[in-house]
């Protein structure tokens, strides 16, 4: 009884693991955790991947046919929008591959080109330019 004593004042000073952490299974469980773990952190690694141009990105704006619904469907969340939104604008870059888009935001690193678009009262394009910000 007096080792039993001991080892809950070693515990209470912190000196001893909780029996939780010994016994069969222990080393299992360090596993799974450890497993668990690396799996988490390649998950979250592969959220910070470097997006890949399309060349396509673009082929859907047609003057005088595209809406502003499909314009934010396709493009997202543009940069910045003036005139209660009659005009987007959108940041973009250019690799190999397409243009990208680059998030909203202040930071124009990486921003090659600004691609504005106008639409009507009606919420129809009625023109869009790509207009060059930094060359490539």
């Amino acid at each position: 009884m007096q080792d039993a004593g001991r080892v809950d004042s070693e515990r209470a000073a912190g000196r001893v693991s909780p029996p939780r952490l010994r016994g069969p299974g222990a080393r299992r469980r360090t596993c799974a955790w450890i497993g668990a773990l690396v799996l988490a952190s390649l998950a979250l690694g592969g959220c910070a991947s470097t997006p890949v141009g399309r060349a396509d990105l673009l082929d859907f704006l047609a003057d005088g046919g595209t809406a502003r619904d499909d314009a934010r469907m396709h493009l997202g969340i543009p940069a910045a929008e003036y005139e209660g939104g009659r005009i987007l604008a959108y940041r973009l870059s250019k690799d190999k591959l397409g243009y990208v888009r680059v998030g909203p935001g202040n930071d124009w690193a990486g921003v090659q080109y600004s691609l504005i678009l106008i639409f009507d009262g009606d919420g129809v394009l009625s023109r869009h330019a790509l207009v060059t910000v930094r060359a490539p």
